[in-house]
């Protein structure tokens, strides 16, 4: 299902995984609709799952950074790591850098996975004549080793690889690189709802839920081998 409809990772929590029923059953609108209903009811969490959502880029390219913050600024008051997550994003997007970055730190402090790994981007992104921010992700990276998020090798290849951690490591990082790779990509096929494997993806510019759902492995090899043969006779 995820790789039919959606383009990329999504955390959809335990308790939350029966609307993944309705994506099987009725496709990425009765999904939705579902989503909205429990925000509405006052779910913190599929308030936040929708936030995530309306930031990834729509078919016009833009995030409506707007209706991100609606939906999670209470909840992320309140306390809620999922919500203050996608809401630390959405001000990143609304120019709020300060409050983002406060934001994100309470997140990676309640232990949630997601925020643990972001928070050293955060860090790694800020502009430091002396190099202390590089140093200081590197260092918050153990938080992201510590909750066991799949990614973290990833990160930590990368920030090896860019030298600005050291020379002595940079060699390290692409000698681990494949490994890390490997290890993510295993965890995500095994589930890619997991709080385990979601990152936000500020690359991205596609719209997250596929207007026609991708076929699957086999239906692509089939239709691939129909075409061979067409194209054989």
């Amino acid at each position: 299902m995820w790789r039919t409809h959606f383009n990329g990772v999504l955390y959809v929590p335990e308790q939350g995984r029966h609307v993944l029923e309705s994506l099987r059953l009725g496709g990425p609108i009765r999904f939705t609709e579902e989503l909205e209903r429990l925000s509405t009811l006052g779910s913190s969490w599929a308030s936040a799952v929708l936030g995530y959502i309306a930031l990834v880029p729509g078919p016009d390219r833009k995030r409506n950074t707007d209706r991100a913050i609606e939906l999670c600024r209470n909840h992320a008051h309140a306390g809620d790591s999922y919500a203050q997550f996608v809401y630390a994003w959405a001000l990143v997007f609304a120019g709020e850098s300060n409050l983002a970055y406060e934001t994100m730190k309470k997140a990676m402090l309640s232990g949630f996975p997601p925020a643990t790994l972001d928070f050293t981007t955060f860090l790694w992104n800020t502009a430091d004549t002396k190099q202390r921010y590089p140093l200081l992700a590197l260092k918050a990276l153990r938080n992201a080793d510590r909750v066991g998020h799949k990614a973290a090798l990833q990160w930590r290849c990368f920030f090896y690889r860019s030298g600005r951690v050291g020379i002595v490591r940079r060699p390290i990082g692409y000698l681990l690189a494949p490994i890390g790779w490997l290890r993510y990509l295993v965890a995500m096929w095994r589930d890619p709802f997991s709080c385990r494997v979601f990152v936000f993806q500020a690359k991205v510019i596609a719209p997250f839920i596929r207007q026609e759902p991708r076929p699957s492995f086999l239906q692509a090899f089939a239709h691939n081998f129909r075409e061979a043969r067409t194209r054989g006779r």
